[in-house]
């Protein structure tokens, strides 16, 4: 088996595990997810933020956003062309759906990368080891090696999305911790 079709073998394998819980359940352990996020050092020492907008099927981070947004700098990621760009979050009213059906800012572009304290990554799924699985687009590995790699890097999934082992090639990057 290649490395894309054990990567795409996991994917389906997760997106099932997905399909077994309701949103109702979704939310509630997104919320013990990011309570721990918000309990963490590097969170309370962090003025900006890189996150994303969640789709219904990964752990929800609009509360979080909306709670914190006064008091952080939250950067979203838009995707532009092959590549995601940053932006500030300047409220709900500033998002509109972009690719893929995720919400996306329609602030400017932030290019001040080294000001980037903490990044809150989602992932199709994770191993104890800090390796990451995402859709399969390559975006936030991309991202963190144009940006630079020093970003603290926060996976966060729901208990049924950590495995043994991700299947990684040369261009994945790890996370440093994973929140689940």
């Amino acid at each position: 088996m290649t490395l894309a079709q054990a990567k795409q073998q996991l994917r389906v394998h997760i997106r099932l595990l997905k399909k077994q819980h309701d949103t109702q359940s979704l939310l509630l352990l997104s919320e013990a997810v990011m309570a721990k996020i918000e309990n963490s050092e590097c969170f309370k020492h962090a003025q900006v933020v890189l996150i994303y907008a969640s789709l219904d099927d990964e752990v929800s981070t609009f509360r979080f956003i909306e709670k914190w947004h006064g008091e952080k700098t939250f950067l979203l990621p838009k995707v532009n062309d092959n590549r995601l760009s940053l932006h500030p979050y300047a409220g709900t009213s500033s998002l509109h759906r972009g690719s893929y059906g995720i919400a996306e800012p329609i602030t400017d572009e932030f290019h001040d990368f080294e000001k980037i304290d903490l990044a809150i990554v989602p992932g199709m799924a994770f191993d104890t080891e800090g390796n990451r699985l995402g859709r399969g687009r390559g975006y936030y590995d991309r991202l963190f090696a144009g940006i630079g790699k020093n970003i603290y890097k926060i996976g966060v999934a729901f208990p049924f999305q950590i495995v043994e082992q991700i299947p990684v090639g040369p261009t994945d990057i790890k996370v440093d911790f994973v929140c689940y």
